[in-house]
């Protein structure tokens, strides 16, 4: 073998295990999002499972049961694989999401949990919501919206804060409307790059005070200090686990684009 020749294999390795680094290094920091997404949004739910148990979940091992109500496992355990469907679909290009795909979310996150899991609701509730009948429609026009070219060509902080917003409103299913808001919400964000975007338990009382306001920009402004501060967590998280100085790193940085979270303004 020639020194050329050499050589090319030596960067060769150096690229596979700057990629293998790269993409192990990923994995913990996507694992992490998720353990405190589930943790977090459970809490938001009146669930009393612990974090630990939301990590074991998390990884498909089992969770002690007389430790934790049934209900709050099976909830912890749909919303896993919910989480799982909307990043495949949000990473997925070119992909719209559809109303059977709603349906497919609410599905999932209330199975064993409710009666009529990803049908629409039937009856009338007494607030400003569409009438049983008019959900249909109300959803259809919600997902043209999501999916049109100028939806997706205004800032994707605000398309994903209209878009749990908007799907509060409507109140298309019997129950679990807020978990399918705040997933259709990193929907809109995981589809533009950014990090899964976790509302802290601790920020219930005025995540729900802001979502119920006739003024949708409270709101959008909630979402906005949840999506930086999830942002700001990505970054610390992607810190603290690299040494930036090895020369793998700068290989990494090198030859994966996606090595550390860029968003769109930062470009």
């Amino acid at each position: 073998m020639t020194m050329s020749g050499k050589m090319l294999e030596i960067i060769n390795v150096r690229k596979a295990i700057a990629a293998e680094i790269y993409w192990q290094i990923q994995d913990e920091i996507d694992q992490k999002l998720i353990i405190n997404y589930i943790y977090n949004d459970g809490l938001i739910e009146d669930s009393k499972l612990t974090k630990s148990a939301a990590a074991k979940i998390s990884l498909g091992k089992a969770v002690v049961i007389k430790r934790f109500k049934p209900k709050d496992i099976t909830l912890a355990q749909n919303l896993s694989r919910a989480i799982q469907f909307v990043r495949r679909a949000a990473t997925t290009s070119p992909y719209n999401i559809s109303e059977a795909d709603v349906k497919h979310i609410h599905a999932m996150i209330s199975e064993n949990l409710a009666d009529n899991p990803g049908e629409y609701r039937t009856n009338n509730i007494p607030d400003t919501a569409p009438k049983w009948f008019e959900i249909p429609r109300e959803m259809g026009e919600l997902v043209r919206l999501v999916n049109s070219r100028i939806y997706r060509r205004s800032i994707p902080v605000e398309q994903s804060a209209f878009t749990g917003y908007r799907f509060s409103q409507i109140h298309a299913f019997e129950n679990h409307n807020e978990q399918v808001a705040r997933l259709l919400m990193n929907y809109v964000l995981v589809k533009h790059h950014y990090p899964l975007t976790i509302i802290k338990a601790y920020d219930k009382q005025e995540y729900l005070g802001c979502l119920f306001k006739t003024n949708p920009i409270y709101f959008q402004q909630f979402i906005t200090r949840c999506v930086l501060n999830s942002v700001n967590s990505y970054r610390v998280m992607t810190g603290e686990r690299l040494d930036l100085d090895l020369p793998s790193i700068k290989l990494a940085q090198k030859y994966n684009s996606y090595y550390t979270y860029r968003s769109p303004h930062d470009e």
